[in-house]
């Protein structure tokens, strides 16, 4: 019988990646550890028992929430009955707030310890569930250096722990191995599509990107075009917007970071793909487009100046953010073909990006919250 349960709830791929590795280095330091919880792929392949498969619970919006409403009541119930039974020692929240906020409260009531790392809103200046988080979390682990002091002005047992990312983006082949993987030309200015890891938001971003890259394609010889699938999306989202394009688009789900880092330029969403991005050291510009109400929804209730977190980070517009009705095939192309023809302005990005990086502290994020969760379970 293990000594210590630890539960992990991870209700999107960024936290099922995270979550994996905050696995990963429990079961290391500890040989008598049970992880058990609500997550992907990731985590399932670094130890953890799941309870429920999260990889299509991502959503964005009104509308989405309210498709998916049903079915995360009835796993919260579910979970709740569980923890009264089982007890485990710890419950680890990743990010995902709609759900993991009320996990924490009936954790909390059940006198469960409760680690909340990517706390809600952790990106903003602001956060309105910090009162809560002070009262429910033993603990919480902060990506961002601000929203630590936020949480402890509030009363929150909070750290800022770095930002995972910088244990991510690590290319590890060689450019002309992986030029030789995917029949890529070395030589060929590349330009990279990142279009989200959301069935719901692919089909509107995804479309576009595709029609700039024929814009693109007709304007400038040798350039290539690469797609970089994130892991828990399946191809045939893909498929079906692929087949209408005449532009020449690789694809890849492996060494994602090796193929970032081959790109001269990408396309990507906004949210954790822009850091992504930016530890790669590539210029970007972010294209986001949503169905109507959730537009009209994130303009009434987001104040926020970018929706990128390089520009959020550096609090000042260092990446193109081409939102909605700006973000149409032509303007898009526009915007590639001007980083093309500008050098320095890419040098310049490539420098205000590593600046970004360079605020959100050392490698090792996943690392410190496990031994932290260690060390929370041999004082309890």
């Amino acid at each position: 019988m293990a000594d210590y349960h630890v539960m992990i709830v991870a209700g999107e791929a960024s936290g099922d990646l995270n979550g994996s590795a905050v696995a990963s280095h429990l079961l290391q330091s500890s040989s008598n550890i049970r992880l058990t919880g609500v997550g992907s792929s990731k985590m399932r392949e670094a130890g953890v028992e799941l309870l429920c498969d999260s990889s299509d619970w991502g959503v964005i919006g009104l509308a989405d929430a309210l498709r998916i409403s049903p079915r995360l009541i009835g796993e919260l119930r579910r979970l709740k009955k569980y923890l009264a039974e089982v007890r485990p020692a710890l419950l680890l929240l990743i990010d995902y707030p709609f759900f993991n906020m009320r996990l924490a409260k009936i954790a909390h009531a059940l006198g469960i310890p409760v680690v909340y790392y990517f706390p809600p809103s952790s990106w903003s200046r602001k956060s309105r569930y910090a009162v809560d988080l002070a009262e429910l979390a033993a603990w919480v682990a902060t990506p961002f250096p601000w929203s630590a002091d936020v949480l402890a002005e509030a009363g929150c047992r909070a750290e800022f722990v770095g930002h995972p990312v910088l244990d991510w983006v690590k290319p590890l082949l060689p450019k002309e191995e992986l030029a030789r993987i995917f029949k890529l030309d070395i030589n060929a200015y590349t330009i990279g599509l990142m279009p989200g890891s959301r069935a719901s938001e692919i089909k509107h971003i995804l479309p576009v990107m595709l029609k700039a890259a024929e814009i693109v394609s007709s304007r400038v010889k040798g350039v290539s075009f690469v797609l970089i699938k994130a892991p828990n999306l399946s191809l045939s989202v893909l498929q079906p917007l692929l087949k209408h394009t005449s532009a020449e688009i690789t694809i890849t789900d492996r060494y994602s970071y090796d193929v970032m880092a081959l790109c001269n330029q990408m396309l990507v969403t906004s949210g954790t793909a822009t850091l992504e991005a930016a530890a790669a050291g590539v210029p970007m510009t972010v294209v986001y487009r949503s169905n109507l109400p959730t537009w009209i929804q994130a303009r009434l209730f987001l104040k926020i100046p970018f929706i990128s977190m390089p520009n959020i980070i550096l609090d000042r517009p260092v990446i193109t953010e081409l939102l909605q009705y700006e973000a149409s095939p032509g303007r898009i192309a526009e915007e590639v073909c001007s980083l093309m023809a500008d050098p320095q302005r890419a040098v310049i990005m490539k420098q205000q990006l590593a600046m970004a990086m360079g605020s959100l502290g050392e490698a090792g994020a996943n690392r410190r919250v496990a031994e932290k969760i260690l060390e929370i379970l041999r004082e309890s």
